[in-house]
């Protein structure tokens, strides 16, 4: 309620993980000078932050190596990420972020990845 006396309602969003709407202050919030809430609820953030952990556990970092997503870029460990597939929960490799970014983005399906790489070539 505010001065007025008048109910204000807390804004929402949707979980782009479990499909549950959640108030605002029930959302994790990204880094940074506009501080949006992200598109996922906390328990569903806490429990892929949880999986992750495990992974990394389970797959240590390796020694300092060209990316697996075959981008050429040299990797230290600290500039590494875990690339795992988000539906089986399954490890794949340890790329570079931007590797890591544009296989999330195609939901890891090779034939977008495939015409992708083909689009870049000039030939689709």
């Amino acid at each position: 309620m505010n001065i007025t006396g008048v109910l204000l309602m807390e804004p929402t969003k949707v979980c782009k993980k479990c499909g549950e709407e959640f108030p605002y202050s029930q959302l994790h919030y990204k880094d940074g000078k506009h501080r949006t809430p992200r598109a996922m609820c906390k328990p569903c953030s806490m429990r892929l932050d949880k999986e992750a952990k495990e992974l990394r556990k389970q797959n240590p970092l390796p020694e300092p190596h060209y990316c697996k997503g075959k981008c050429s870029t040299w990797l230290e460990q600290k500039d590494m990420k875990l690339h795992h597939n988000h539906v089986t929960g399954e490890f794949i490799a340890y790329v570079c972020s931007k590797c890591n970014l544009a296989m999330g983005n195609a939901n890891d399906d090779p034939n977008v990845l495939y015409h992708l790489y083909l689009l870049s070539k000039g030939t689709s």
